[in-house]
């Protein structure tokens, strides 16, 4: 029986001055869902994308596609960071990050959060922003669960809120 997992791992960054964060090559329908995949930058993630993450420690793009192709990551939403005037720090970032994606999943998930047998395993990721990006006013964290391995799937429609 697979459980699934919350696990925050933060502290892949992206820049939302850097032109590979605004790359939108998706073609996306009336209801906003993506219908033809391709590179999604950072800062064009919205809540239900599904992508395949890049390599590499500080992520700008990823590869997005239809939820039904095989994918890794879903994206459950955006949330704010504490307007500090002052980049706070990657750590910082991180340690807020945790409580704030916590409480948008559970939004997501509602009575599933803690009653998940027999989905897939996934852990819950955030981008921040790095501090080029927190200079330009750039207070946005997203937050996404990576599955496993690969699953062809909304998790949005297999676990109801």
């Amino acid at each position: 029986m697979k459980r699934l997992i919350f696990v925050v791992v933060v502290g892949l960054a992206f820049g939302a001055c850097a032109n590979e964060a605004f790359i939108d090559d998706v073609e996306r329908g009336s209801n906003r869902e993506i219908l033809e995949g391709g590179r999604l930058g950072t800062t064009q993630l919205r809540a239900g994308d599904c992508f395949s993450e890049r390599s590499g420690s500080v992520v700008r793009s990823v590869d997005a596609v239809p939820c039904g192709e095989p994918h890794r990551g879903q994206v459950l939403g955006r949330v704010s960071a504490e307007p500090n005037t002052t980049w706070p720090g990657v750590e910082s970032l991180a340690a807020e990050a945790v409580p704030l994606c916590m409480g948008l999943a559970e939004e997501v998930f509602g009575a599933y959060f803690n009653d998940t047998a027999g989905l897939p395993s996934v852990d819950l990721t955030a981008y921040i922003p790095d501090e080029p990006a927190w200079e330009d006013g750039d207070r946005s964290i997203v937050c996404w669960v990576e599955a496993a391995e690969p699953v062809t799937l909304d998790l949005r429609t297999v676990i109801p809120a």
